[in-house]
């Protein structure tokens, strides 16, 4: 029995415990009130059958009304609230993002909706449907304008009356999609050794031996994903490691999925129970400034709520050769930084922004990232890069208390807030 058939069970079951006490207190005011003597033929019909209850909390199984759902019984309205489907449009840039949502407002998954789209002013409508079944229809060059959303009538569920109306923008606006948690995948969803292709450039020309200590007056920190595990985050704290970054999200190398890290939300909450700072990066292969924003609106929502003290960020780098982002040109690279970045900003957050020295001297215009914070990432003892940073990934060989594996060691020059 799966999760939804269960409620519905237990509603019922509920509804008739409730009505056959109600039933019952009725019966015996019956017996205990006189009736007055111009009581009309329906009242007395009904004071004869609640009546029949008085004394027999069984008599209900006799009444053949007594599991009647007429429409506006009170079972029959919570049973269409949960057939009732709702539409919900969005577009970044001449595109459109058309979801089907069921009554708690996810995705409806299972059904091959029909969806009819009409451009305001205009006699022509165009027809789609979710062939995949997975609640969700996109549309690319879409031309800009305004435009209603059908959902076409689906047997067994009651879809909206009136269209949903959406503006489709010429120009990427560098703003929050709304409805972006809705494009988030599990890691279940995608192929994790074609998507999660992460690389460190820095490791290419890292010394011979990397710095693996942390000792002294700077503010030591560490990265990590998801895949590192259970973390004893008090461990960590009482190592001397001040402040963490974690990654939120991905963008698959290959499918351009938006994936959740799936250990980002707990990792953040118990370092901060453990009173170190956190903060959060998106690894990104956006290659269009949609995708750009897109991918900063993942970061905000999915660090929404956690009380994140350190920076939000978008990582830059390689993913091996194999990314769908791997050869952008410097100019692309950089617009797309820049697209993330204001989107951030514009949602009253500062940016920062993490490459490698390399990918910042060769692979960015990076006089146009120099308003945003910046993360560097070069294993050397000391840095090579002549750029300003403030916070520097020295090291992707640090060992841990509380941590298995290998983890970036980082120092920060963010001033601490009073």
């Amino acid at each position: 029995m799966d999760y939804k058939l269960k409620r519905i069970v237990i509603l019922l079951a509920s509804l008739a415990v409730l009505a056959v006490l109600f039933i019952v207190l009725l019966a015996n005011r019956q017996n205990m009130v006189k009736r007055p003597a111009t009581t009309t033929a329906s009242t007395a019909s009904a004071s004869q059958s609640a009546s029949s209850y008085s004394g027999n909390l069984y008599a209900w199984k006799n009444d053949e009304t007594f599991f009647d759902h007429d429409k506006d019984s009170f079972a029959a309205r919570i049973m269409d609230d949960m057939k009732t489907l709702s539409v919900r449009a969005v577009s970044t840039e001449k595109d459109l993002r058309i979801q089907v949502l069921d009554y708690e407002g996810n995705l409806s998954v299972g059904n091959a909706f029909d969806i009819s789209v009409k451009k305001a002013g205009s006699t022509d409508t165009s027809y789609y449907q979710d062939a995949d079944k997975d609640g969700i229809l996109y549309l690319d060059d879409i031309p800009a304008g305004n435009y209603e959303i059908f959902l076409a009538p689906i047997e067994g569920y009651i879809v909206p009356s009136a269209p949903v109306s959406v503006r489709v923008p010429e120009k990427v606006e560098r703003k929050l999609i709304e409805d972006i948690s809705l494009a988030l995948c599990e890691e279940s969803d995608i192929e994790k050794n074609v998507d999660d292709l992460m690389k460190v450039s820095a490791t290419a020309d890292a010394d011979k031996k990397q710095v693996t200590t942390y000792k002294g007056d700077s503010k030591y920190g560490i990265d990590i994903t998801g895949d590192y595990g259970e973390v004893d985050w008090v461990k960590v704290y009482d190592s001397g490691i001040r402040f963490v970054m974690l990654r939120a999200g991905y963008r698959g190398a290959s499918s351009g999925k938006l994936i959740k890290d799936p250990n980002f939300a707990i990792n953040a909450l118990n370092a901060r129970r453990a009173g170190l700072d956190v903060g959060a990066y998106f690894f990104s292969q956006a290659v269009n400034e949609r995708e750009a924003v897109e991918e900063a609106s993942a970061l905000f929502v999915l660090s929404s709520g956690l009380n994140l003290s350190y920076p939000l960020c978008i990582r830059i780098d390689g993913a091996g050769g194999n990314g769908r982002a791997d050869d952008l040109s410097e100019e692309e690279r950089t617009s797309l930084a820049e697209a993330f970045c204001l989107t951030l900003r514009n949602s009253g957050v500062e940016p920062f922004v993490y490459a490698s020295h390399k990918w910042l001297n060769n692979k960015l215009v990076t006089k146009r990232l120099e308003k945003y914070g910046i993360w560097l990432s070069e294993y050397h003892k000391t840095p090579t890069y002549e750029g300003y940073f403030d916070m520097w990934q020295y090291s992707g060989k640090g060992k841990v208390p509380g941590i298995q594996g290998e983890v970036g060691l980082n120092i920060s020059y963010l001033k601490e807030s009073d």
